[in-house]
């Protein structure tokens, strides 16, 4: 028996080694008898069965959820026809979300005033894409009265991105009005200026991210961001510079009072 000697509360015990198995560098075992080998198979097809039974669940829970969000559809519908009646609501609630206020225009809360209904419409295989739909009463600004954006996620991996555009009308772009420099504006992406309906007019990878938080965050439950009441912050807290103020003032108190007190 091969092993070694260690030393326990001052006596000397005898430690075995295992001599079935090869240690390999790379830290796996490698079973080197046919006997481990067969345990180890047996074990695998067990493992084997298991993640077939959780690929089994994973897709009956995909057509369950596909089935609820049917049922939820007359229900937003209704939502919908319920928030007009709630003034600049969906404005409010893109402005109180911490990464989606940052994509909005100083001017687009004007447009904002004449958005009808905001929807999001999940494929009957949810796992292969969705679309945001924005309806608009008639309005100065575009011609259309339905904005959307589409995402279907392909089978290779791939994302396919389509969108309605937007038919300007003339000077009435946000993105292209504006003059100011960044600085004076108070909110812009990246410092771009761009309209938040600037979305509807091009692809980008970036807009599957914009996608998911609007489907995910927001159209769930929009009333709470409306009314600010998400974590207990707001977006200009959390997102531009509030945590650096905080600290700010923290620094102000810590460097203020030792002078003080020593005075």
């Amino acid at each position: 028996e091969t092993g070694y000697q260690r030393r326990v509360h001052g006596d000397v015990e005898f430690v075995p080694v295992l001599t079935s198995c090869v240690v390999m560098q790379d830290k796996k075992i490698k079973p080197d008898d046919e006997e481990l080998a067969r345990h180890c198979e047996s074990v695998q097809k067990l493992q084997t069965s298991l993640e077939l039974i959780e690929e089994e669940f994973d897709s009956k829970v995909l057509e369950l959820q596909a089935q609820y969000n049917k049922n939820k559809q007359p229900l937003y519908t209704q939502r919908n026809e319920l928030l007009v009646n709630l003034p600049n609501f969906w404005f409010t609630a893109f402005s109180n979300h911490r990464v989606l206020e940052m994509l909005l225009h100083e001017d687009d809360g004007e447009i904002f005033k004449y958005l009808v209904s905001l929807f999001v419409d999940e494929k009957e295989d949810i796992k292969s894409g969705f679309k945001i739909t924005m309806t608009f009463k008639e309005n100065p600004y575009f011609e259309d009265t339905k904005l959307w954006k589409e995402f279907t996620f392909c089978e290779d991996g791939q994302t396919s991105i389509t969108q309605s555009d937007v038919k300007w009308k003339e000077g009435k772009n946000p993105a292209v009005a504006t003059e100011a420099p960044a600085s004076d504006r108070k909110r812009s992406r990246d410092e771009s200026g761009e309209s938040f309906f600037s979305y509807f007019e091009k692809a980008q990878l970036d807009h599957v991210d914009v996608g998911n938080i609007i489907k995910d965050d927001l159209w769930p439950s929009p009333l709470k961001y409306y009314l600010g009441e998400v974590d207990g912050e707001s977006s200009s807290d959390s997102y531009e510079g509030g945590e650096s103020d905080g600290n700010d003032d923290e620094e102000d108190e810590d460097d203020g009072n030792p002078d003080g007190d020593e005075n």
